[in-house]
């Protein structure tokens, strides 16, 4: 199977901007809110910390980490990452939703959203700060994550930020290596449920080091990546051409790790 993509990815680098979605139809409800490591909140109270002079209120309080697209069967949707420094946790929100029962979602774009309280309207800008860990915590991070990350850095025990350009350059030498391409997708195996493909399990057979510096498991299993079921490769092959055209700056893998759930975040800057 693994074969079967060279040539499509090898199509997949970026040329001509191309904005037209595929045709993939389905939905799936995220839960309201998730509520933060001792690793997460402790970024959160640095970023709170930060000088907001010329924020707004509510600018202050949330921050936009990331934005994707989800595609339901019945509407596309893009989805974002807010980050909520007052109560400390990580929501999921679409346009419509509301933040913190009082804060409307009015518009999402890629690098912003537009958001309302009352007849108080504000933008709130993609976050490229206050990414970094404090130094009590940096030791935690790099002796569970066995030494540094080539892509970029872990801020939080589910959480990452990313460097575009070496994501870039690891999928070209990739490319160049049809050998440990293949080793990629065969280290994922389908996962059945009635007969029917319901995620991938991690089974290592090659690039151990990027599922490691990625923070996954030899076992995990991927559910969903951006609210999209992974019932197939074809799956994968789409996210990666919304990555390399730009049309995304977040990824969020719904994973089943011993038995229990987990999202794992990548912000990409």
């Amino acid at each position: 199977m693994a074969a079967v993509a060279y040539g499509y990815l090898y199509a997949q680098l970026p040329t001509a901007p191309d904005h037209k979605l595929p045709p993939i139809k389905v939905w799936s409800e995220e839960p309201a809110a998730e509520a933060l490591t001792s690793f997460e909140a402790a970024l959160f109270k640095r970023r709170a910390a930060e000088p907001a002079a010329s924020l707004g209120p509510l600018a202050k309080r949330f921050r936009l980490a990331g934005t994707f697209f989800a595609i339901g069967s019945h509407q596309q949707a893009r989805k974002a990452i807010i980050d909520d420094l007052q109560r400390q946790e990580q929501q999921l929100v679409a346009e419509g939703d509301m933040l913190a029962q009082t804060v409307l979602v009015l518009s999402i774009f890629t690098e912003r959203i537009l958001v309302r309280e009352g007849g108080h309207e504000e933008e709130l800008r993609l976050a490229f700060s206050g990414a970094v860990p404090l130094p009590g915590l940096t030791d935690q991070i790099a002796q569970s994550t066995a030494g540094g990350i080539r892509f970029g850095q872990r801020v939080g025990e589910r959480r990452w930020v990313l460097q575009r350009e070496a994501l870039l350059e690891y999928y070209q030498d990739l490319l160049n290596n049809t050998e440990r391409l293949a080793k990629v997708f065969d280290s994922l195996k389908p996962v059945y449920k009635a007969d029917r493909i319901a995620g991938y399990v991690l089974i290592v057979e090659g690039e151990d080091a990027m599922f490691k510096d990625f923070g996954l498991k030899e076992h995990d299993i991927i559910r969903q990546v951006n609210s999209m079921p992974m019932i197939s490769q074809g799956r994968a092959e789409y996210f990666i051409r919304e990555f390399v055209n730009n049309r995304l700056n977040a990824f969020v893998l719904d994973i089943e790790r011993e038995g229990q759930a987990q999202k794992l975040i990548y912000l990409i800057r």
